[in-house]
């Protein structure tokens, strides 16, 4: 038996906006829930911060940034703190 791809994903040729993370999410939309998202600082998850950090003001949802301070640097600390702000 083959795989069937789910109707919500999206193809994977770039990047999406606010509606269409919305409609991905929505599934989780019928009542506020409680959404995690880990950031490492890069511009990926910085990016699904952003895009879930709009999706849960819309929906009365709360939202909690993940991330690891693995103690390389205090700039990539300080970096990445800022970079959390942002949300």
């Amino acid at each position: 038996m083959e795989p069937q791809e789910s109707p919500n994903i999206a193809a994977a040729t770039g990047p999406i906006d606010n509606a269409e993370f919305a409609r991905l999410m929505a599934p989780l939309a019928a009542s506020p829930c409680h959404l995690a998202v880990a950031v490492s600082g890069g511009a990926d998850s910085l990016a699904l911060a952003l895009l879930a950090a709009e999706w849960v003001r819309q929906t009365g949802s709360t939202l909690t940034g993940l991330t690891v301070d693995h103690g390389r640097s205090e700039e990539h600390t300080s970096e990445l703190q800022s970079r959390l702000h942002l949300v």
